[in-house]
């Protein structure tokens, strides 16, 4: 099965992730790895993650990553899991708007490995 990003999630893990390089010195590619396992875990089971409400008729999913406390949402379609947002406990976002929407145009997981330059991320389609 595909795992694809939106723009927006694509934008908040690289948010993420230079937040986690800078104020985390002893382990900057934690959330790297983390990310990657979370990517892992939704493309082998996609129904991994809870169930989170939403309003546009469709089911979506969270997944948390202990480690960084950030939640991935996402959709299950019939041929691909679309990653909507990935949220931070520190973030002032409200994840309703993330049920709220239909997700926007997604964007194909390499582009997250460029952006995210990681081992683990490289071998997804």
């Amino acid at each position: 099965m595909n795992v694809r990003l939106t723009p927006r999630a694509l934008s908040e893990a690289e948010r993420s992730k230079t937040w986690w390089q800078k104020n985390r010195p002893r382990s900057p590619s934690v959330f790297n790895e983390k990310m990657a396992t979370a990517l892992e875990q939704i493309q082998t089971v996609p129904t991994v993650g809870a169930v989170y409400p939403s309003s546009f008729g469709r089911t979506v999913r969270r997944l948390l990553m202990p480690k960084t406390k950030n939640h991935v949402y996402y959709l299950v379609r019939e041929n691909e899991v679309v990653v909507l947002s990935v949220l931070g406990r520190a973030s002032r976002e409200r994840p309703e708007a993330v049920a709220d929407a239909p997700p926007p145009t997604p964007t194909i997981i390499p582009q997250l490995s460029r952006r995210l330059p990681d081992r683990a991320l490289r071998h997804f389609p």
